[in-house]
C-alpha cells in the first residue's frame, strides 16, 4: 500500500524545539517495514503548509505509529492511503464500466 505523510509544525513550537527536530532528523532512518519513495520540505512553510511530504510503501500500517509516536512532539501529523494517478485513472475506467453495465 502506498501512504502519503503530511507533517505540520505545532502552532507555537520554539525555535529551539525546531533545530532539535532538525537535528533529530539527520540521524533519523525509517522503521522497518517503511520504504521510502519520497520526501520532501516545501519552501516557505507556514501554519497551514506542510513542513514535510512523504510518501512511503508498506505492507501493514503498523510501522507508521512509530513514526507517530517519535515525531509528533514537533508535529501535527497525517497520513493518506494513496494510489498513483494512473492507477486511479484505470480504477474509474473500470468503475464507470461497471456503472454502464448496472444502468444500461
Amino acid at each position: 500500500m502506498l501512504l502519503m505523510e503530511l507533517n505540520y509544525w505545532h502552532e507555537g513550537l520554539s525555535h529551539e524545539k525546531m533545530m532539535e527536530c532538525v537535528a533529530r532528523r539527520t540521524e533519523y532512518t525509517y522503521p522497518e517495514g517503511i520504504a521510502p519513495i519520497a520526501e520532501y520540505w516545501p519552501a516557505g512553510v507556514g501554519l497551514d503548509t506542510p513542513a514535510v511530504v512523504a510518501i512511503y510503501e508498506a505492507d501493514d500500517f503498523a510501522p507508521f505509529l512509530e513514526v507517530e509516536l517519535l515525531w509528533s512532539e514537533y508535529f501535527d501529523i497525517k497520513f493518506f492511503p494513496i494510489v498513483s494517478a494512473e492507477a486511479g485513472l484505470g480504477m474509474l475506467k473500470e468503475g464507470l464500466k461497471e456503472i454502464e453495465a448496472l444502468v444500461g
